[in-house]
């Protein structure tokens, strides 16, 4: 990720968007005027060189286009008022008076004049340009969220396709200029394990005979998984050099088993697998030469079944560079300590390291590969682990219908060198196996103010010495993500 440009004034991404409203005004003006009944209306202003007349509403308009072109925006928001008394559906009359309002240096009025112009509208067309001149009229008031939420409802009116491209550009800039970054990820999961739960209700264990059956809430029960994923980053300090943010989040995981689910298990309550995890940090990202160094700690706290869970702090340390044009390489290193609030027993002290190459193929689309390493320590014999993880994704360079494609293939190793069964020690200790397909398609065709449907389609094996977490799981995922 590369730093954030230093903050400034933001006055040069309004300009398209200005170019964009005057374009469209000067030549949608007298056709949609004359599209009105001529209803009397009556101009007036306190200038004497105008005088008290009576004329129509598509006079009255060109009268207003002439007087902004001559530089005087007052007596074009008097006419507009006019206008307005005579007719308050009138969205172009409420897009006049916001051009005025604009051009007399009054932004915040002109923003609300936008705002009516944009709910009176009936033509697509008509709410397009309103919407442009509301964002335009934000970024001038340096309110950057409010022009971000008018640029997504200019989305679904673009009169032209090419249109598109240039409100995804200005949303981006005014991102980039936004101190303020909110990321919402909404997904609904019908799977066959929603408690990932074992597949054979027999406890197994190689080397050692059956040892006991699982009971109904320990195998593999179908139902649905809900999540709602929301972050927050607001810029402290920036600059062509780096940047630091402070982090929030807000993860909610709410399980509902299915009729089968509960006829295998009598009492099963989703609540007992549901969890919710708040998290506020902070992270520093440093541009050295061609790299970017990035630093962050992290503190957080889970609930689940409505009860406090753990506690965690985290700090994470990251490096990344460009190999060439088309090849990236990020290196990131975090150390985790989990406070189990339950049982003392269950803390853990966890490692992670990763590499990621991701190369551009051209033509062929993208490629990324990935290897992890994580390792824990912990007072529990059962806490102590370390797990290696690789997979390979892969992105076509064009959309598959009206979905962009990416497919993830990956492989995990886990071992427990002093796992324990009860009183039973497992010989050489606990080894699970997994192998992991996705299929992600992000419906870029169906975008609604620049949010897609997303749908996940995920299989996961898990093989074990320990037949209790031997394991298999199909989900189909329901979700929605921006688009850009």
């Amino acid at each position: 990720m590369r730093p954030a440009p230093a903050t400034r004034r933001p006055v040069r991404p309004a300009i398209r968007l200005a170019r964009l409203i005057r374009a469209a005004c000067a030549a949608a003006g007298l056709a949609a005027a004359t599209a009105l009944s001529p209803l009397p209306v009556l101009a007036q202003s306190a200038d004497p060189d105008i005088r008290r007349v009576e004329m129509t509403p598509t006079s009255a308009r060109d009268l207003a286009l002439a007087m902004l072109a001559e530089g005087r925006p007052d007596v074009a928001a008097q006419i507009a008022d006019q206008l307005i008394a005579a007719d308050p559906g009138d969205a172009f009359a409420h897009l006049l008076l916001a051009r005025a309002l604009a051009d007399a240096g009054r932004p915040d009025e002109a923003r609300r004049a936008a705002a009516r112009a944009f709910r009176r509208s009936d033509t697509g067309h008509e709410k397009f340009r309103s919407a442009q001149f509301a964002a335009q009229m934000a970024v001038q008031q340096e309110r950057f969220t409010a022009a971000q939420i008018w640029l997504r409802r200019a989305l679904p009116h673009v009169p032209d396709p090419r249109f598109r491209e240039v409100v995804e550009a200005d949303y981006r800039r005014v991102r980039a200029l936004n101190p303020l970054n909110l990321r919402f990820d909404l997904s609904v999961t019908p799977t066959s394990n929603a408690n990932n739960g074992a597949d054979s209700p027999f406890v197994v264990i190689d080397g050692i005979p059956v040892i006991g059956l699982l009971s109904g809430d320990a195998l593999a029960l179908p139902g649905t998984v809900a999540s709602f994923d929301a972050k927050l980053s607001w810029r402290l300090a920036g600059s062509a050099a780096g940047r630091t943010d402070m982090t929030a989040r807000l993860y909610t995981r709410q399980v509902i088993f299915t009729d089968e689910a509960r006829r295998k298990a009598p009492g099963v309550r989703g609540r007992d697998y549901s969890s919710v995890t708040a998290e506020v940090g902070m992270i520093r990202r440093q541009k050295l030469g061609e790299s970017l160094l990035s630093f962050g700690v992290t503190l957080g706290r889970t609930w689940q079944g409505g009860e406090p869970r753990q506690d965690d702090v985290a700090v994470s340390l990251g490096w990344g560079r460009s190999l060439g044009p088309a090849t990236e390489l990020a290196l990131t290193a975090e150390r985790e300590w989990r406070d189990n609030l339950l049982f003392r027993s269950g803390d853990q002290d966890i490692t992670s390291l990763t590499a990621q190459l991701g190369r551009d193929l051209g033509g062929a689309g993208s490629l990324g590969v990935a290897l992890n390493w994580r390792g824990s320590d912990s007072p529990s014999t059962n806490g102590r682990s370390e797990r290696w993880t690789a997979y390979a994704s892969w992105q076509p360079a064009q959309a598959v219908g009206p979905a962009e494609l990416t497919l993830y293939l990956g492989a995990a190793r886990e071992t427990f060198p002093d796992y324990r069964v009860g009183f039973f020690a497992v010989p050489g200790g606990r080894e699970d196996e997994s192998v992991f397909a996705t299929a992600d398609l992000l419906f870029t065709g169906l975008d609604h103010a620049g949010f897609a449907p997303a749908l996940t389609i995920q299989g996961r094996r898990t093989r074990s010495n320990v037949s209790r977490f031997e394991t298999e799981e199909l989900s189909v995922s329901l979700g929605l993500r921006s688009s850009f």
